[in-house]
């Protein structure tokens, strides 16, 4: 995925509609588990197939680091993937987006590409990636996002 080889086909195309396709897909894989979609119809410039890879891995993490619903929110500015968890300490959110990168806590589960790959794409773009974990009122339990701005 080297960005000086490869031409992408950066075109308009509705995320809301992309991002509730995968969301369908992925509680066929997690039936136990309840992702809710707040959006907008909204058109984004974006190449489908790439962009495609970047919601897909942010929600699926999302899923696989938490026991919590998954919420994800889709506006003119940016799209939100927000989970309640274990949390991302401020060291771990610029390790987590590095290649082959993987939690300790689940390095069986992760060959540390997925938010890697995320991040490149998110670059081509031109887009802003930002990781937010701050601690709920809850003692053990954390509120997790992953911020694109477009």
């Amino acid at each position: 995925m080297e960005q000086k080889s490869k031409t992408y086909k950066i075109e308009p195309y509705q995320i809301d509609i992309m991002t509730k396709n995968i969301i369908s897909d992925l509680q066929i894989k997690y039936p136990s588990r309840k992702i809710r979609l707040k959006s907008d119809s909204l058109n984004i410039k974006a190449d489908k197939t790439m962009f495609n890879i970047v919601i897909e891995n942010l929600i699926e993490n999302a899923l696989k680091h938490s026991q919590s619903d998954v919420t994800v929110e889709i506006n003119k500015s940016n799209f939100k993937v927000i989970n309640f968890g274990q949390g991302i300490t401020k060291k771990e959110q610029e390790l987590i987006v590095k290649k082959f990168h993987s939690s300790s806590k689940n390095w069986h589960s992760s060959l540390g590409i997925g938010l890697y790959l995320v991040d490149i794409i998110i670059k081509i773009h031109k887009f802003k990636l930002s990781i937010q974990s701050k601690k709920t009122n809850s003692k053990k339990e954390f509120k997790t996002i992953f911020k694109i701005e477009y």
